[in-house]
């Protein structure tokens, strides 16, 4: 487990059933199968949100969560971190007067959120406004992410001066 993991489930107390009953407001009760529902122990009830969410990337986290979209040109790439965490990047090479956008990734636990797409047009935006450079998408997301934006196709061909 990775030390970072461990100190976020330390955080919380109901991580597990076992420590469920352990808590001290259920000592008295025999059994959880007395209870209908986890949900309706008072004790329980300030922690129902919780419940099932194990890592920062769950949707609940989604509003608490501080994003900050980055050019790190040393790197040759774009990132999107979470809370610090890197979540999203592009890579790319400069060939010329094109930027090939060659890889795009995004940490497996928080896919399917559209990070990769943030990343992407943060980077084709950055692009567009601060260099004189076309895009070439290496990287099949980045050629799907213009396929879904047509209104952008104009940085596929080269630019003039």
């Amino acid at each position: 487990m990775l030390p970072e993991r461990a100190a976020h489930r330390r955080e919380r107390p109901f991580d597990s059933l076992r420590s469920l009953k352990e808590h001290s407001s259920l000592r008295e009760h025999s059994s959880l199968r007395e209870h209908s529902s986890l949900r309706e122990h008072s004790s329980l009830r300030e922690h129902s949100s919780l419940r099932g969410h194990r890592r920062p990337g769950h949707p609940a986290y989604a509003g608490l969560m501080a994003e900050e979209l980055a050019h790190e040109p040393d790197a040759h790439r774009y990132v999107l971190r979470i809370d610090d965490r890197l979540a999203s990047v592009v890579d790319y090479t400069v060939l010329g007067d094109a930027l090939s956008m060659t890889r795009t990734f995004t940490n497996p636990t928080l896919r399917g959120r559209g990070l990769a797409s943030k990343v992407v047009e943060f980077a084709v935006n950055d692009v567009e406004q601060n260099t004189k450079y076309h895009v070439v998408p290496m990287c099949w997301y980045v050629a799907q992410w213009f396929d879904e934006h047509p209104e952008r196709a104009n940085l596929l061909s080269a630019r003039s001066a």
